[in-house]
């Protein structure tokens, strides 16, 4: 018969919420990583038709089945018995182990859960550098936070950027994307290709081009200025599109 304790540490050993290395790729990788996966098995195991509620029926069952053994003894015209027999207490004893284990690697997905959720606390409260500034992050579909800078509907309800860190703030995206984001981009690209086309017409090496300065807002305007750019490419972007409206 085996005791509690060798159960215990039978499903200890084979758990890879305890013990990630002895899972496959993915059953190592999701206590670490996956904040959704993590929700996920918490609630199998811990959830109303869990994994702990089912062991916790089955040890009420065996409970049950130890009453009819009583029964059984009694109107056999024995004494009624006060121990479990052997297959009964191995019994109790796998269901208690499987209770003890699953409270452990509920404890185990909990400490992961509060770890994962502090690092992406972390992360939202980063600003990212200006080559990331494009990058968004979503909560149930909606962005919340761009460049890192905090992100909620304005009073016309589109999102807009609401973090006084940024140089944007009161930017709503539609247009920091197209304003901003876009006219980097494209004063990057042409400073890349004029440095190209240079190298080809002396035959020197290319040269990096010089680093684009970053757009900012006049606040009394609201208007936009663009320190070092060589052409104005929301204005060129926009006239273009103009024309391939008219002649549709």
């Amino acid at each position: 018969m085996k005791t509690l304790d060798q159960y215990v540490a039978q499903f200890k050993s084979t758990s890879v919420i305890l013990h990630p290395e002895k899972g496959d790729i993915y059953g190592g990788m999701y206590l670490s990583e996956d904040l959704q996966n993590l929700r996920t098995h918490h609630e199998l195991i811990a959830g109303k038709f869990g994994y702990f509620n089912g062991a916790k029926e089955q040890l009420e069952k065996v409970a049950d089945k130890f009453l009819i053994h009583q029964q059984t003894a009694v109107n056999s015209g024995e004494y009624k018995p006060t121990e479990y027999p052997n297959f009964l207490q191995e019994e109790q004893n796998l269901w208690q182990a499987k209770i003890k284990v699953f409270n452990e690697e509920l404890k185990e997905i909990e400490a992961q859960i509060i770890k994962v959720e502090k690092a992406q606390e972390d992360q939202d409260t980063k600003v990212l550098p200006r080559r990331q500034w494009g990058s968004c992050r979503l909560r149930g579909g909606i962005i919340y936070r761009i460049g890192g800078w905090k992100v909620l509907p304005n009073k016309s309800g589109i999102l807009a950027i609401a973090d006084p860190r940024s140089p944007f703030n009161g930017m709503t995206l539609p247009r920091f994307k197209s304003e901003v984001l876009f006219s980097i981009s494209k004063e990057t690209s042409f400073r890349q290709r004029q440095a190209i086309k240079i190298a080809k017409q002396t035959g020197k090496p290319v040269e990096p081009p010089k680093h684009v300065k970053t757009p900012y807002l006049i606040e009394k305007s609201g208007e936009i200025f663009y320190p070092d750019f060589s052409r104005p490419w929301v204005q060129l972007n926009q006239e273009k599109l103009n024309k391939q409206k008219n002649q549709k």
